[in-house]
């Protein structure tokens, strides 16, 4: 997490951000709220949801729908599609779309645009995870499509609600370019303008099909230091603000007009060992696991909230299958016995790629693993160049969260496996995992499933390609006056804005 700013840094920065905001109607007295005012994780680079840029899609889920979306407990509810069914003994869904749809411009929303949008997203590597759940996607007829799944295990449904966004066939297909400044969608909210700053302003869609949204206006700012946003949140600057840091928490706690929504996610932090030097040497690669003191990481880099990693992946995602394997954990003395039988070269110096919300993470590890003679540089990316550094195979440590609401311990195995387009490809595998992987990826009898998983978990186990760190903590703030807003959100980090209520 990012260190605290100084008190009178941060109150000059927030004065300077947000000259003028309180004056557009976020809860001055005697004035009703029409404008929602968010802070984001991610910067927004485009608003076109299927260019394969990156983007905060609370900008997306806001200007456009998904075939389906999350309830409060993540349960799978209607949207684009009012009803699916399965078919092909449960190899795919077959969704029957609503009939009263309207894009923003008032054209028709038909099958025709979802088959368009999903061909041209998945022309872009970004998405070529995605390749993983859903192996195709066909036209019915002008209201229904088919999608048919990857493997048995494949959970469409939420994946679909986390990334189905629909454009416009006709509009888009024209000029995709003049279409980014330009966003149409059949969301709750319409495109106005994108600032200078990045900002993007939108207004309600008074004829969405699921009603118009109860807020006006919607105004997502670009992401700012935690602190600011924390102090920006105080001074009702702003609305909502997601990931606050562990030091900032008791000042919302405390704050008897903010509240603030904290769950434990579905996501671990990982360190991943990739690459042709960590991937040959099985020795190098255990020094490196049994280095880290998931412990100390905790308190250094999370303020000692986390749940120190058990499994493989976190709880929410093991399910049936946590407990099944003991993974181990720190042992310095184990690290050096590891090191001195590997190949290591002393001169080498391994490079750990990261993004900035990583940092302290990557120095409480390079501390650790320099105590046993491993010596490191820390390289801080965007998640653009640090996505493309990832699947061109240039990364030799990187840390990041791996899990969420769509994944199950399959889809983990799968990402380990040489078939996945960035993480398993560089990782080490054996001949029997790679089988095992294709086993578990056709089996639909669910006992016999179960058995090849627990096996696959075993040998990853012993493979030690990933540290798993610590079940993470997740949160997001907001005043009083917002409400409606799902806990779960602070997990899937999908906020929609059209449901947001004012309170009485």
């Amino acid at each position: 997490m990012k260190r605290i700013i100084a008190l009178t840094l941060v109150v000059i920065m927030t004065l300077t951000i947000f000259t003028g905001c309180s004056s557009s109607g976020n809860g001055q007295e005697g004035q009703k709220k029409d404008t929602i005012t968010f802070v984001p994780q991610i910067n927004t680079e485009t608003l076109d949801p299927v260019s394969g840029k990156i983007a905060d899609h609370t900008v997306f889920h806001a200007m456009y729908d998904t075939i389906v979306k999350l309830g409060s407990n993540a349960e799978i509810l209607p949207n684009l599609a009012e009803s699916w069914t399965e078919a092909d003994e449960g190899m795919s869904i077959i969704f029957n779309f609503r009939e009263d749809i309207k894009f923003h411009d008032g054209s028709q929303f038909t099958a025709e645009d979802v088959i368009y949008s999903f061909d041209t997203m998945f022309t872009f590597p970004i998405y070529a995870q995605f390749k993983n759940v859903i192996s195709s996607w066909e036209k019915i007829d002008v209201n229904k499509v088919k999608f048919t799944k990857t493997s048995p295990h494949s959970d469409i449904l939420s994946t679909l609600a986390m990334m189905s966004f629909i454009v416009p066939k006709e509009l888009h297909s024209q000029d995709p370019q003049a279409f980014s400044k330009n966003p149409i969608g059949t969301g709750a909210y319409r495109f106005v303008s994108m600032e200078a700053d990045g900002s993007v302003k939108l207004t309600a869609n008074e004829d969405y099909f699921g009603g118009k949204p109860e807020i006006t206006n919607a105004l997502i700012k670009v992401p700012l230091d935690s602190s600011t946003s924390v102090v920006a949140l105080e001074n009702n600057e702003v609305d909502m603000i997601t990931r606050v840091p562990p030091a900032q928490i008791p000042i919302i706690e405390n704050n008897k007009n903010l509240v603030l929504e904290q769950i434990t996610s579905s996501y671990t932090y990982d360190l991943m060992m990739l690459g042709d030097t960590l991937s040959s040497d099985i020795n190098l690669r255990k020094a490196i696991y049994y280095a880290i003191d998931r412990e100390k990481v905790i308190a250094f880099a999370s303020e000692g909230i986390g749940e120190i990693s058990s499994n493989l992946a976190a709880e929410r995602v093991m399910g049936k299958f946590a407990g099944v394997v003991d993974i181990g954990g720190y042992d310095e003395s184990l690290a050096k016995d590891y090191l001195e039988k590997s190949s290591y070269d002393t001169s080498k110096v391994f490079k750990i790629i990261i993004t900035e919300q990583e940092i302290a993470l990557a120095q409480a590890v390079q501390a650790d693993l320099k105590k046993i003679g491993i010596e490191t540089e820390i390289e801080q990316l965007d998640i653009n160049a640090w996505s493309v550094k990832l699947m061109g195979g240039e990364a030799e440590i990187t840390i990041t969260q791996l899990g969420g609401n769509a994944s199950s311990v399959e889809s983990l195995l799968s990402t380990y496996a040489k078939t996945h387009p960035y993480f398993g490809k560089y990782m080490a595998s054996t001949n029997e995992f790679e089988e095992l992987v294709l086993q578990i990826n056709n089996e639909k009898n669910e006992e016999k499933r179960k058995e090849l998983v627990i096996e696959g978990l075993q040998i990853q186990n012993e493979l030690d390609n990933v540290v798993p760190l610590f079940d993470t903590v997740v949160n997001f703030a907001h005043n009083k006056q917002i409400t409606n807003i799902s806990p779960i959100s602070a997990d899937t980090n999908i906020y929609y804005l059209g449901d947001f209520k004012l309170a009485q």
